[in-house]
C-alpha cells in the first residue's frame, strides 16, 4: 500500500528564487551595454517576475503533469502551456516597461522554460505513479 500524495503546490518558492537568480542574471548580462541603471532595472524587473509569476507557472506545470490525462498527453501539456505563457508574460513585462534589449531579454526565458517544465513534468508524473 503507498501511502497517499499530497496535491501539488499551487507555487514552488525554492524554484522560484532559483529562477529568478538565474534570469536576473541573464536579463542583467544581455542589458550592460546600454549601461548598469539600464541593465539593474531590466534585470530586477525579470527577477521580480520570474519569483512571482515562475512560482505560480511552475505550480501550473506539476499540477497539468499529474493530471488524470492520459501519460504523453499530460507531460506535454504540462511542458507547452506554461512555458508559452511564461515567455508571453516574459515579452509583454519588457515590452511594457522600457527594457532596451526585450526580445533579447525573452530569448532566456523562450529556451530555458521549454526543457525545465518538461523535466519537472516528468519528474512529477514518474513520481505520481508511485
Amino acid at each position: 500500500m503507498t501511502p497517499e500524495r499530497a496535491p501539488p503546490r499551487a507555487f514552488d518558492p525554492r524554484l522560484a528564487a532559483v529562477g529568478a537568480l538565474v534570469m536576473g542574471g541573464v536579463v542583467f548580462a544581455i542589458n550592460h551595454h546600454h549601461g548598469p541603471q539600464a541593465a539593474l532595472v531590466a534585470a530586477l524587473k525579470q527577477a521580480a517576475y520570474t519569483f512571482v509569476a515562475g512560482g505560480v507557472i511552475i505550480g501550473l506545470c506539476r499540477t497539468l503533469s499529474v493530471s488524470r490525462l492520459p501519460a504523453p498527453l499530460a507531460v506535454a501539456a504540462a511542458t507547452t502551456l506554461p512555458a508559452a505563457l511564461s515567455t508571453l508574460l516574459t515579452l509583454l513585462v519588457h515590452l511594457a516597461r522600457g527594457t532596451p534589449e526585450p526580445l533579447m531579454s525573452t530569448l532566456p526565458t523562450a529556451l530555458i522554460v521549454p526543457p525545465s517544465c518538461l523535466g519537472i513534468a516528468l519528474l512529477h508524473r514518474r513520481r505520481a505513479r508511485g
